[in-house]
């Protein structure tokens, strides 16, 4: 997961950074053609990671770890999945990237914390993921909030991600 994270954050990032369709990082219209292809690729690889990431709760529920499945997490998950599968539907591209790169970003805190704690290492930023998490869910919601303001997307994508 941290390998899989990471790649789709530097490559997201430097799609935005080099490719010319992307002016600025909020308020891209989706360009039909080539030049979308890399960051709508992008995309459906982090929207297919979502149904990796359900296996941490299949691993929870195997080891019979029913007191870390809350309502919260259950709710985040599947949202989460049917949010992305309406962007891969509905219109891959433009900004769609943003919520991509910021949730892909958290989860490179959190897997590298799963991880460390697994090899019993310290984890120096594990006060932090909470407060991570809550960041991301802000920086979102004012990214929905924008482009639906800004109308640079079908209506239905940034209100699926606020509800995130």
């Amino acid at each position: 997961q941290c390998v899989l994270n990471i790649w789709c954050v530097a490559a997201m990032v430097q799609e935005v950074y080099v490719n010319p369709i992307f002016p600025a990082p909020w308020g891209n219209v989706f360009v039909p053609g080539i030049a979308s292809y890399r960051i709508s690729f992008l995309v459906w690889v982090h929207y297919n990671n979502k149904y990796v990431e359900l296996l941490d709760t299949l691993w929870m529920i195997l080891r019979k770890k029913n007191d870390q499945i809350s309502f919260l997490h259950c709710y985040h998950h599947v949202l989460l999945i049917w949010s992305w599968f309406f962007v891969c539907k509905v219109q891959l591209g433009g900004d769609t990237y943003f919520g991509a790169t910021v949730n892909s970003f958290i989860h490179i805190i959190m897997y590298g914390y799963y991880t460390l704690a697994l090899l019993g290492v310290p984890c120096p930023w594990k006060k932090w993921i909470t407060n991570c998490q809550m960041a991301q869910f802000c920086l979102v919601l004012s990214h929905s909030c924008y482009v639906v303001y800004n109308g640079n997307a079908p209506i239905i994508l940034p209100l699926a991600q606020a509800f995130v």
